[in-house]
């Protein structure tokens, strides 16, 4: 049978994460849905990058409230239904112009303490990191808690030679010993 180890694309834009619209019963009974089929294709990651679902409304709240809210529906509401399956969530930073709430790896990392569960760690996406020109040196902080990486090259395409940034960012991670799930998000 079809087996895999991570999948992306956790939650819909419809299902909210932050704001007024957030609704832990409805996030429950979207994750009874879901949980289920991933368990049954063996899935032990699922990456909660989900960008609309937990984008927040600049006019409706603050970043740290919407931080803080982000951090209690993972620990009061996803966690919970994922442990139940044995998988572990890994927040995806995204790159700044796509979502405005964990747009760093630092971010991430930050949540990942403050949610504090070993059900709950940090994805890095070289390519969001470039877009946003982060340090990769950052990856040095960020590597215990790391444990799946994407990669990309330009535009989202398979890497070149001249992609130097993501290839400087594997070979620091493989320096630090990184030897987890590492997976290609391009679109050709």
């Amino acid at each position: 049978g079809l087996v895999g180890d991570v999948v992306c694309n956790f939650f819909p834009g419809f299902i909210r994460l932050t704001g007024k619209d957030a609704d832990s019963n409805k996030i429950i009974n979207y994750l009874n849905n879901v949980l289920p089929k991933c368990s049954k294709l063996g899935i032990k990651k699922i990456i909660l990058g989900s960008g609309p679902a937990r984008a927040y409304d600049e006019n409706e709240q603050t970043h740290e409230e919407a931080f803080d809210q982000f951090a209690s529906i993972i620990s009061n509401v996803i966690i919970p239904e994922c442990k139940k399956y044995e998988i572990k969530v890994l927040i995806e930073p995204f790159e700044r112009n796509s979502c405005n709430l964990i747009t760093s790896a630092l971010e991430g990392l930050e949540l990942v303490k403050k949610v504090s569960s070993p059900y709950f760690s940090l994805m890095v996406d070289l390519f969001h990191m470039m877009c946003n020109d982060e340090p990769l040196e950052c990856l040095n902080e960020c590597y215990p808690f790391i444990e799946h990486v994407h990669i990309a090259g330009d535009n989202r395409r398979v890497l070149e030679s001249d992609d130097t940034y993501i290839f400087k960012g594997v070979k620091i991670l493989k320096k630090l010993g990184y030897n987890k799930t590492i997976s290609f998000e391009t679109h050709l």
